[in-house]
């Protein structure tokens, strides 16, 4: 206990519990003041096992409520509510959970798990439901809730499976994955819920499925059905606008969308390493890893449902050219402003002229994007100020960034939603060398000179991204930005454009592109 390592520290009180040294327990008290954060939160896991529920035990630990660490100060907390009911205690791990720093309430949340009464439950679900709790500490809470009532859990983990990040639909899937059998039913029901569907096939790639295989099995064929309906619509459109091409290929990523799923729900029931090897090479643009990853779909024998999703993949993912005036189709929208898919609709109002259809959905439409959308068509050129007219406006405009190119439209639209557009009037300063970068822009119109030490180095235009080097470092920037007559410029902070990247693994690709161009011209 006396070692000068933390580490060796932390081992000896794990053995000395683990051994149920009782006659130790005032060595063990004693390290509860400990130097280091990490011998201290072992030290309360050792009295705990030693001690028990005595009212001994809360004599020593209760002070920690006031340690500089806060998982030494949360841990005391959850440790305290074990043993006895304690207002400070709870307080504290309200306060820290709901409005701590992100570190803060991820140690709240898991010492919330620990405590693990009913009050806890709920004020978890809390935090795992609210979108402006930080990624991580949703991330804690799928973890923390399913030790507090595991059958009870399942619903509001269910909800979360439409989580917008990566990173918390992975941990709730996880959670729901540990709950096990309980969980089947109600994944398998959510199969039909289009924002939890992904999700879901996600959970019971963790469960034994072969209860359900049936309903799996029917999932997968619907499933199919939908991705070839949604290829089908997509080729009878001729994308001779920017408007029908953002259409076009939101119905053609629809395709895939499903055609994926479809064959993930397969991988459940047949061969699931090999089903997600082929998933990966469908989106190659290598025609020969293409063609292997149809091979190995069509030696499954599963012809009802894999044979038709085949045309899919065969030309190739998003290869279009232009079509012969000749070969174009007139496009008939009637279907589409009616499909169930909110932002299809929006799609299909965006490309269409005003009409009485479109005059229906303004009023009507249970979706407010796809409202207001309709109702920016409907006034014309008079609501070009609008936010919603913006937003499908900069939708197109990202679709020709370079950063963004490999980003299907719905993400794109999450894109344009979390953006703000900033405008500079001429010799504005949009940066300055040597501040701390906290956001980046992507010019949408005007020019943008860099300077370093009053020298210009380079010069940004339309579709240019610039500032991104600074947050991606985290280091002071290198240069500064002048606005050469008006600019406008769409803006992402730190957290935004990190969430991108964590959600959208892709987008890396294209910014280390952009990276290593910088680092040519800085070379240069």
């Amino acid at each position: 206990l006396k070692d000068s390592d933390p580490d060796v520290r932390s081992a000896s009180l794990r053995g000395l519990a683990h051994a149920k040294a009782s006659s130790t327990l005032l060595e063990v008290s004693a390290m509860l003041l400990d130097s280091e954060s990490s011998v201290r939160l072992q030290a309360i896991e050792s009295l705990r096992e030693l001690a028990g529920n005595t009212w001994g035990m809360i004599a020593h630990i209760q002070p920690l409520l006031e340690d500089s660490s806060s998982a030494v100060r949360a841990r005391a907390a959850s440790t305290l509510l074990r043993v006895t009911t304690h207002d400070g205690a709870k307080n504290m791990l309200r306060q820290m959970a709901a409005m701590g720093e992100t570190q803060e309430r991820v140690d709240a949340l898991h010492a919330l798990g620990d405590w693990g009464d009913a009050e806890a439950f709920e004020l978890i679900c809390v935090e795992l439901e609210d979108e402006g709790t930080p990624p991580i500490a949703r991330s804690a809470a799928a973890t923390a809730i399913i030790r507090t009532d595991s059958i009870r859990s399942i619903e509001p983990l269910i909800r979360a499976l439409s989580d917008f990040d990566t990173i918390v639909r992975e941990s709730v899937a996880k959670a729901l994955g540990q709950i096990g059998e309980p969980a089947l039913k109600p994944i398998v029901n959510t199969l039909s819920d289009p924002l939890r569907e992904r999700g879901a096939l996600i959970v019971l790639e963790h469960l034994p499925v072969l209860q359900v295989s049936e309903s799996i099995r029917k999932y997968a064929k619907d499933t199919a059905l939908k991705a070839v309906h949604y290829h089908d619509l997509s080729n009878d459109i001729t994308p001779n606008n920017d408007r029908l091409r953002l259409l076009a290929d939101s119905i053609h990523d629809k395709a895939h969308y499903y055609g994926v799923n479809a064959l993930r729900a397969l991988g459940l029931l047949r061969d699931h390493e090999s089903i997600s090897i082929a998933i990966q090479n469908l989106k190659s643009r290598e025609m020969s890893q293409r063609a292997y990853a149809l091979e190995t779909l069509e030696s499954l024998g599963e012809t009802e449902i894999v044979k038709p999703l085949l045309k899919l993949w065969e030309s190739g993912e998003g290869e279009s050219g232009a079509v012969p005036a000749h070969a174009q189709k007139k496009v008939d929208l009637t279907k589409l402003l009616h499909d169930e898919d909110g932002w299809l609709r929006a799609c299909a109002v965006f490309a269409s002229s005003p009409n009485d259809p479109i005059k229906l959905l303004a009023e009507t439409d249970p979706d407010p994007f796809v409202r207001a959308t309709a109702e920016s068509i409907l006034n014309g050129d008079a609501m070009k100020t609008l936010a919603t007219l913006s937003m499908m406006e900069r939708i197109l405009f990202l679709r020709r960034v370079p950063l963004f190119g490999e980003l299907d439209s719905t993400d794109l639209k999450q894109v344009a939603s979390i953006s703000i557009e900033r405008i500079y009037s001429d010799g504005a300063m949009i940066a300055t060398q040597g501040e701390m970068g906290e956001e980046m822009y992507v010019i949408a119109s005007g020019e943008v000179c860099v300077k370093v030490a009053e020298k210009e180095v380079a010069r940004r235009r339309t579709g240019d991204c610039v500032g991104e080097m600074a947050i991606i470092s985290r280091e002071p920037r290198i240069a500064s930005l002048i606005a050469l007559g008006e600019v406008r410029t769409l803006c992402l902070d730190r957290q935004r454009f990190e969430g991108l990247l964590r959600e959208r693994p892709e987008t890396c690709l294209a910014v280390m592109k952009v990276l290593c161009d910088r680092l040519k011209e800085l070379s240069r």
